[in-house]
Formats: C-alpha cells, sequence, structure tokens
C-alpha cells in the first residue's frame, strides 16, 4: 500500500463517513466548488469524495489553474495559440449543433425555446472552454520546461568552453615559459666553457690492487662548476664490440643507462656530466661489456661528490 492509499483510508477513518456520490464529480460541480459557492453539505460531501478520488483531483487542479491567474515567471499564451485551439472548439461546437439540427428537424421552431437544449449548449461550452484552457495551460508549462532545459544545457556549455579556453591559455603560457627557458640553457650551453674540470675515476679492482685505502673516488666540485668530466680508467679492461654504462645512488636505484658508450684513442670512457645531475653523495657507475645481446659486467667506479 502506498502512501496516498495510507492518507485516504486515514482521512475516511477520521471523518466516519464513505463517499457518498458513488461517482466523478462534474465540471460545474467542481467550478462551484472552486469559487466557494456550495453550501456547506454540498462542499462537505465533495471534499470527503475529492479525498478518495485522483482522477477528480487532476481535473480540480486543471479547473483551478485555468480560474487563476498567471503565476509570476510564466509566459502568458499567445493570441494565436488561443485563436488555434478556440477555431478547433468551435468547429466542434458546430458539428454538434448540425447532428442536433437534423436529430431534431421536426421540432426546429420550439427548438431554441428549450430550456434543456440552452443548458446542454452552454455546459458543451463551459466542458469546451475549460478542455481549451487546460490544453493551453499544458502547451504553457511544456514550453517553459523546454525552455529551462535549453537555457540550463546553454550555460553549461558555456561553462565548459570557458574553463577549455581559459586552461588552454594556461598551456600556451607555460609552453612560452618553457620554451624561453629551454633556448636560455642552449645558449648557454652552447658558449664556449673554459677550465672545463676533468676527473680520473678508478675501478674498484684497480684501486684494490694499488693497496689504497679508499675504494671510492673523491670529487671535489668548486661551486662556481657548471659541468665536469669524468674519465673512467680501462686500463686491464677487456675489449668488447660495444660498452653499457649504468649510474646507480647510494641506495642502490639505477638513475641512468647509456648503451652507446666508446673508448677514447687512450682506452678510457670519457663521461660529461652537468652540475645539476649528479647532486653531493655517493654513486656507483657500472660498466658492461656487450657482444651482440650477451651483456657482462666488467668494472664497478665507486665515486663521492663532495
Amino acid at each position: 500500500m502506498d502512501t496516498r492509499e495510507e492518507f485516504q483510508r486515514y482521512m475516511t477513518a477520521i471523518s466516519g463517513e464513505e463517499d457518498r456520490l458513488r461517482r466523478h464529480l462534474s465540471e460545474e460541480e467542481l467550478i462551484e466548488y472552486q469559487h466557494g459557492r456550495l453550501q456547506a453539505i454540498e462542499r462537505d460531501e465533495i471534499q470527503s469524495h475529492l479525498v478518495q478520488c485522483d482522477a477528480c483531483i487532476a481535473v480540480l487542479k486543471q479547473v483551478s489553474d485555468f480560474f487563476e491567474p498567471a503565476r509570476e515567471g510564466e509566459e502568458a499564451i499567445s493570441d494565436v495559440e488561443i485563436g488555434r485551439e478556440w477555431k478547433t472548439c468551435w468547429q466542434r461546437i458546430q458539428t454538434e449543433e448540425r447532428d442536433i439540427r437534423r436529430a431534431q428537424r421536426f421540432k426546429r421552431a420550439g427548438f431554441w425555446l428549450n430550456p434543456r437544449v440552452a443548458y446542454a449548449v452552454a455546459a458543451s461550452l463551459i466542458v469546451a472552454v475549460g478542455l481549451t484552457g487546460a490544453w493551453a495551460l499544458w502547451l504553457r508549462q511544456e514550453k517553459q520546461q523546454v525552455v529551462a532545459r535549453l537555457q540550463a544545457e546553454q550555460a553549461s556549455w558555456s561553462e565548459r568552453r570557458s574553463a577549455l579556453e581559459r586552461d588552454n591559455r594556461q598551456l600556451q603560457e607555460q609552453a612560452r615559459a618553457l620554451e624561453q627557458s629551454y633556448e636560455s640553457q642552449l645558449a648557454e650551453l652552447r658558449q664556449p666553457q673554459v677550465n672545463a674540470r676533468a676527473y680520473d675515476i678508478y675501478s674498484r679492482a684497480f684501486i684494490q690492487r694499488s693497496a689504497d685505502e679508499s675504494e671510492v673516488n673523491r670529487i671535489n666540485l668548486p661551486p662556481a662548476t657548471t659541468s665536469f668530466i669524468l674519465i673512467l680508467n680501462g686500463e686491464g679492461q677487456p675489449a668488447y664490440p660495444d660498452y653499457v654504462i649504468e649510474l646507480m645512488n647510494q641506495n642502490g636505484e639505477r638513475v641512468w643507462r647509456n648503451e652507446e658508450l666508446r673508448r677514447d684513442s687512450s682506452g678510457n670512457f670519457p663521461i660529461k656530466f652537468d652540475r645539476t645531475f649528479l647532486s653531493q653523495g655517493k654513486y656507483t657507475l657500472k660498466l658492461y661489456g656487450q657482444t651482440g645481446r650477451r651483456t657482462k659486467r666488467i668494472a664497478e667506479y665507486a665515486i663521492s661528490v663532495e
């Protein structure tokens, strides 16, 4: 049982009476009820019926919307829409009048004098006007909903486009700044560098053979040094077609690898580093000989940048 049925049973229980009408309310009764022109007993019966009848509540809502003035923010029905609906209604009324004249041709003289006929025509006009108003109200509400959805979608797309344009401008500014920075760095690197420092680095095995107390090659870099050269001593190292070099930090993590290392005319391996690449700390350079797909480690060089 839904909430609506529970409410209906509750209202029936507290009122202590069943629906005595046993039928749907007419347009005339709902109009009279809307304008407050009913007796107390009739009003109570209609209210008791409305508690239990969803169909009559829906019709009452349409009647109320038709007679009430337009709400704030609602668009007025255009004259074209009213004219079109009134034309359709008037054609229906004319059709009903022709049917009545054909069915009662023999009573033509006294037809319009009959009060029942006048009441029937008046009721038909009221129903037609009510339906026309309800239809026009539905059209107005539907139009407002469509306009509201379109405006919301347009605002959403406008916000997205603004956000994309803003992000695009930021990316362009960042790209220009990076380009200028790179060009400045390249221009500086293209300049001749004097007093470039070079350090001879010996492998662990070579230092052990020389009975040196320390296996670490210490590199003291002056503050003004921007780049330096490490010359890995190749004395006693076997010859291979290719060589691979790896740089490990003090935690044993590889931070750089190169497979294009070549020996110079003296049999050593020169490598140029930028000061910003090697900060202070301990490192290990691992040298590998490579033949085809086979790689073998042939030497290690321990350094300490200070």
